[in-house]
């Protein structure tokens, strides 16, 4: 057992063994304690810590004290845990690493709901707790995405915090729908639009059109940056697949990136849908959506029409997803698979086709010689017929 002094004058035993780690530390569970019940420590032993200069110690000094001096007003509630740090550890005047709450115990990473088929070594309960083609597993994917409104909201209420690498792998679901939020002291942290830290790299899949070229690390990020990528992670919680996986004409090696649909508009149901040559089956069951739901991803996605300015905040969701559980009627049996056809498009192919086998031109006639050969005999012996009447 390792017992360390806080900022706050407090005690924090540590367990010996880690239980978990990041990219720059490892997290110790907190021996009981009336001060610090069901929380943890992250303490800082990447190797870049060691290298780093007392310029760069400060600046991760300061970031650690504004967190705990900026919470969010709900870091913790029956439903949500945000990670947050709300303590710090300390050696030699530097703050080494900071005290914040557990996760929801037996959680396992939000990635895992955001595939077509939830992976086997899941036990039954979370597939029958989570199935799309049941109408329990669609209203739990609805309340999942609820509580995710709620606890990024708790967040972006103070308006300098901006996530910016908002993704699946950063969020913990229960079973039972509770959401923790982890790695939250990698945001950006900002004051009267000046920049103190900049946010981490994002990843490509939920970055936003307006992210082209945009360098996370020396320049200043807008919350609509989030709304984006929170949008596309509620995509994939309720249709298992990403708002633009798909296919379009002209696709090669070197355009077929996230990026690259992101920022051509091909959402697959967007404005840009002529341009699209194949959906994924999965895309139809969005066709099942309230309009109202429909409507917000219009916002979120099709950035010609609305703009980053126009996307909805965690607040519309919220509303949203609450309104659609209480009036449940239009999930019927589930998202099953024949549920809803998928309506022609113009561009996709035929199922057991390849483009070779599609021609322009319309398909030979097949002549078959039998045929014409009976034909040509009944001729003939029509004529033999004909010149005997006429002889006789």
């Amino acid at each position: 057992m390792t017992i360390y002094k806080t900022l706050k004058g407090k005690q924090a035993s540590l367990e010996e063994n880690h239980f978990g780690k990041g990219g720059e530390g490892k997290i110790y569970k907190i021996i009981a304690s009336s001060d610090f019940p069901n929380h943890c420590v992250k303490i800082f032993v990447d190797k870049r810590v060691i290298t780093k200069t007392k310029k760069e110690l400060e600046n991760r000094d300061y970031r650690i004290k504004y967190m705990i001096l900026n919470q969010p007003s709900q870091i913790e509630t029956d439903k949500i845990r945000i990670c947050w740090p709300i303590d710090a550890i300390f050696e030699n005047n530097h703050i080494i690493g900071f005290i914040m709450p557990l996760a929801f115990p037996n959680s396992v990473q939000l990635y895992s709901l955001c595939q077509p088929k939830l992976k086997q070594n899941l036990s039954s309960d979370w597939h029958n707790t989570y199935d799309r083609s049941m109408k329990t597993g669609v209203l739990s994917r609805l309340k999942l995405c609820t509580n995710i409104s709620i606890a990024i909201n708790s967040v972006h209420k103070i308006t300098d915090y901006v996530f910016v690498d908002l993704k699946p792998p950063n969020i913990l679901v229960s079973l039972d729908g509770k959401i923790s939020l982890i790695d939250c002291d990698s945001i950006q942290i900002s004051e009267n639009d000046k920049i103190f830290f900049y946010g981490s790299v994002a990843t490509e899949e939920y970055i936003p059109p307006e992210g082209k070229n945009i360098d996370t690390k020396s320049t200043p990020i807008k919350q609509s940056w989030d709304l984006f990528s929170l949008a596309v992670i509620f995509y994939q919680i309720l249709f298992g697949l990403h708002p633009y996986s798909v296919s379009f004409k002209d696709m090669n090696e070197t355009n077929n990136s996230f990026q690259y649909r992101i920022r051509n508009s091909l959402f697959a149901h967007g404005e840009n849908k002529d341009k699209i040559s194949v959906i994924p089956d999965l895309h139809y069951h969005y066709k099942l959506l309230p309009k109202y739901l429909i409507n917000l991803f219009e916002k979120a996605f099709e950035n010609l029409k609305f703009g980053e300015t126009g996307r909805p905040d965690t607040e519309d969701w919220g509303r949203a997803f609450y309104e659609s559980v209480q009036n449940d009627t239009w999930i019927g049996n589930g998202f099953s698979k024949y549920q809803t056809k998928p309506p022609i498009h113009p561009f996709t192919i035929p199922t057991g086709k390849s483009r070779t086998d599609i021609s322009s031109s319309p398909p030979k006639a097949k002549i078959h010689w039998w045929k014409a050969l009976l034909a040509y005999f009944i001729w003939f012996v029509l004529c033999i017929i004909l010149i005997l009447q006429c002889n006789s």
